[in-house]
């Protein structure tokens, strides 16, 4: 009885309507968002570089990171 009453609670709970809409993110927000997750991409590669094992696997590191770097240095529609 203890676990079918934890379990209807837990789905009363989660038929709860919730506000979840999250406030709109400026521009700058956004920005810094990105850079930060740019950063955390960034120092995983190095990691991953760093703790390779063998030049083929620091070589596919280093294509992995040369991609982004040409995606991220394209010129935007003008």
């Amino acid at each position: 009885p203890k676990v079918l009453d934890a379990v209807g609670q837990l789905l009363r709970e989660a038929r709860r309507p919730r506000n979840t809409a999250l406030p709109p993110q400026t521009l700058n927000t956004r920005v810094a968002n990105l850079t930060r997750r740019g950063r955390d991409i960034a120092n995983q590669l190095l990691s991953l570089y760093n703790s390779a094992g063998s030049e083929r696997d620091r070589e596919l590191v280093l294509e992995a990171a040369t991609e982004l770097r040409l995606i991220l240095t394209q010129p935007g529609p003008d």
